[in-house]
Protein backbone atom coordinates (compact mmCIF):
# COMPACT_ATOMS: atom_id res chain seq x y z
CA UNK A 1 0.00 0.00 0.00
CA UNK A 2 0.88 3.30 -0.47
CA UNK A 3 1.15 6.24 2.08
CA UNK A 4 -2.06 8.73 1.67
CA UNK A 5 -5.36 7.28 0.68
CA UNK A 6 -6.53 3.73 0.29
CA UNK A 7 -9.29 2.19 -0.58
CA UNK A 8 -9.94 -1.31 1.17
CA UNK A 9 -12.69 -3.79 0.44
CA UNK A 10 -13.34 -5.83 3.50
CA UNK A 11 -15.10 -9.17 3.70
CA UNK A 12 -16.61 -11.48 6.83
CA UNK A 13 -16.20 -15.09 5.42
CA UNK A 14 -17.11 -16.67 8.52
CA UNK A 15 -20.20 -18.65 8.21
CA UNK A 16 -21.41 -17.73 12.07
CA UNK A 17 -18.99 -14.90 13.44
CA UNK A 18 -19.73 -11.37 13.67
CA UNK A 19 -16.50 -8.83 13.88
CA UNK A 20 -15.84 -5.27 15.41
CA UNK A 21 -13.47 -4.05 12.52
CA UNK A 22 -10.76 -0.98 13.69
CA UNK A 23 -7.25 -0.01 13.64
CA UNK A 24 -4.46 -0.70 16.31
CA UNK A 25 -3.68 3.38 16.23
CA UNK A 26 -7.85 3.97 16.38
CA UNK A 27 -7.78 6.08 13.80
CA UNK A 28 -11.03 7.07 11.78
CA UNK A 29 -12.08 5.69 8.20
CA UNK A 30 -14.55 6.50 5.78
CA UNK A 31 -17.04 3.96 4.68
CA UNK A 32 -18.54 4.55 0.98
CA UNK A 33 -20.07 0.91 0.54
CA UNK A 34 -21.98 -1.73 2.39
CA UNK A 35 -24.32 -5.00 1.10
CA UNK A 36 -26.41 -2.26 -0.08
CA UNK A 37 -24.46 -0.70 -2.52
CA UNK A 38 -23.13 2.69 -2.53
CA UNK A 39 -24.42 4.79 0.66
CA UNK A 40 -25.85 8.45 -0.47
CA UNK A 41 -23.65 10.22 2.04
CA UNK A 42 -19.75 8.75 3.33
CA UNK A 43 -19.57 7.28 6.84
CA UNK A 44 -16.85 8.31 9.33
CA UNK A 45 -16.31 5.84 12.05
CA UNK A 46 -13.35 4.52 13.81
CA UNK A 47 -14.56 0.73 14.20
CA UNK A 48 -17.41 -1.40 12.29
CA UNK A 49 -19.15 -4.69 13.18
CA UNK A 50 -19.49 -6.81 10.27
CA UNK A 51 -21.84 -10.12 10.33
CA UNK A 52 -21.22 -12.94 8.18
CA UNK A 53 -21.14 -13.06 4.66
CA UNK A 54 -21.14 -8.65 4.77
CA UNK A 55 -19.22 -6.67 2.97
CA UNK A 56 -17.90 -3.26 2.94
CA UNK A 57 -15.71 -0.90 0.91
CA UNK A 58 -13.34 2.12 3.00
CA UNK A 59 -11.22 4.64 2.64
CA UNK A 60 -8.29 5.14 5.50
CA UNK A 61 -5.50 7.77 4.94
CA UNK A 62 -2.52 5.83 5.79
CA UNK A 63 -0.47 8.68 7.12
CA UNK A 64 3.23 9.45 5.57
CA UNK A 65 4.82 9.64 8.90
CA UNK A 66 3.91 5.57 8.99
CA UNK A 67 6.08 4.87 6.49
CA UNK A 68 9.18 7.14 7.47
CA UNK A 69 9.47 6.21 10.89
CA UNK A 70 8.38 2.49 9.77
CA UNK A 71 5.45 2.24 12.45
CA UNK A 72 3.13 -0.46 11.90
CA UNK A 73 -0.62 -0.24 12.15
CA UNK A 74 -2.80 -3.10 12.14
CA UNK A 75 -6.21 -4.23 11.39
CA UNK A 76 -7.62 -5.75 14.67
CA UNK A 77 -10.68 -7.44 14.93
CA UNK A 78 -12.57 -8.31 18.12
CA UNK A 79 -15.60 -10.41 18.45
CA UNK A 80 -18.81 -8.72 19.97
CA UNK A 81 -20.17 -10.01 23.21
CA UNK A 82 -23.68 -11.67 22.30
Amino acid sequence: MKAGWNRLRIINGSNARLYNLAFSNKQDFVVIVSDAGLLSTPETVNNILLSPGEIIDMLCNLHFSVWIFGWKIRVLLFQPLI
